[in-house]
């Protein structure tokens, strides 16, 4: 779910009152992750910490499934090309609820905040008629 808030006349943009229409977005997401975790170094035993880096704390590798929320929030502009197709550019911030969405929590002092993306997205848009 995400909220688009478009800071000039959406309307007047598909009527071609301008071309550009820049907007930005604030939005909530439900992730479902499933990491994968492999190693060549040792015994090649994911479950060993000395097949790590060793300011690991045991545990800092779970390559198991899950589910979290995330917040989302972007800023970007749609270029009108005719009636019924936009072009699109989106730059999006999302930040997980989790610090394990990646397999990894390697629990170091560096390590403070959950996991995090940054997105730049180009889209075309059709609009059905």
């Amino acid at each position: 779910m995400q909220l688009e808030y478009f800071p000039l006349s959406i309307r007047s943009f598909q009527a071609f009152s301008y071309r550009i229409a820049p907007f930005i977005s604030l939005g909530a997401h439900y992730t479902s992750f499933n990491p994968k975790a492999s190693t060549d170094f040792g015994d090649n035993n994911i479950d060993d910490p000395n097949n790590f880096w060793p300011g690991w704390e045991p545990g800092s590798v779970d390559p198991a499934q899950g589910n979290t929320w995330s917040v989302v929030t972007s800023i970007g502009a749609r270029y009108k090309l005719n009636h019924l197709s936009d072009l699109m550019i989106d730059l999006r911030w999302q930040y997980y609820f989790s610090d394990w969405i990646d397999g990894l929590n390697h629990q170091l002092d560096s390590n403070k905040f959950n996991d995090w993306l940054i997105w730049l997205n180009f889209g075309y848009i059709y609009y059905l008629d």
